[in-house]
């Protein structure tokens, strides 16, 4: 249980937050569908709403397609489409298509640990006349732990704790370190729900510190179309 208690304290965090940081509600589903022994189709829809920026954001995931190479290893690609309404200037337009080599490993029938390393070319701002492309190297070290009596089946509690920084390599500099807590319950055979806290640290050139960027809460609805018992998030998680 110090596991749910510990994840509980890192959701309440940005209830104690000292600074101006802006707070961001999101919603998300994230359907996967396996489409073969080795092969996964999946997606991801995301909503976000930061009330002080007067900013909404629209995330679409898809196609997501997944390679299992070995009970360990997968290769995962997808292009995610970003699209901010903003209320006090024009709307802006972002394409990231990544690919990523991923490593998952139980350490037990409860806990699992994974790895995900990820190549991302970020499109920005393609409503104008002239964009930017941003090169980015982003790597996701996390646990996860699944309590209660039935491990994976529906009314687990599992939580998950993971750490992600994120390198520029066109400046060649470390420029976000985001880190997140999640807990969640397994619904029923393909459903599962999460609540999760993401604390960014963010910084816009090589040489300053690292800075608090943005606190997030985030509800996000995993899917699987079979029946195999969805106790983690899908692996399309794209944040």
């Amino acid at each position: 249980m110090r596991g749910i208690l510990l994840s509980s304290l890192l959701l309440a965090a940005p209830l104690q937050a000292q600074d101006s940081s802006p707070m961001t509600w999101r919603l998300a589903w994230q359907p996967v569908k396996p489409i073969g022994p080795k092969l996964g189709l999946g997606g991801y829809f995301g909503v976000h709403r930061t009330p002080e920026l007067g900013k909404t954001t629209v995330q679409i995931g898809a196609p997501a397609l997944q390679k299992k190479l070995d009970a360990h290893w997968s290769i995962n690609g997808y292009v995610l489409t970003v699209w901010d309404i903003n209320e006090a200037r024009r709307n802006q337009l972002e394409l990231r298509p990544t690919i990523g080599l991923r490593y998952d490993a139980d350490l037990s029938e409860r806990t699992s640990v994974s790895v995900w390393t990820r190549l991302e070319a970020r499109f920005q701002d393609l409503s104008a006349p002239s964009s930017d492309l941003v090169m980015r190297g982003k790597m996701r070290f996390g646990i996860a732990r699944d309590w209660g009596r039935n491990p994976g089946r529906p009314g687990t509690i599992y939580t998950q704790v993971d750490v992600e920084p994120a390198w520029r390599f066109d400046r060649g500099f470390l420029s976000n370190l985001p880190i997140r807590a999640a807990i969640g319950t397994v619904v029923g055979p393909r459903t599962s729900v999460d609540l999760r806290y993401i604390h960014d640290l963010n910084r816009s050139a090589p040489n300053t510190p690292l800075l608090h960027n943005s606190d997030q809460i985030k509800l996000t609805w995993n899917y699987l179309f079979d029946g195999q018992r969805p106790h983690r998030p899908a692996p399309f998680d794209v944040d």
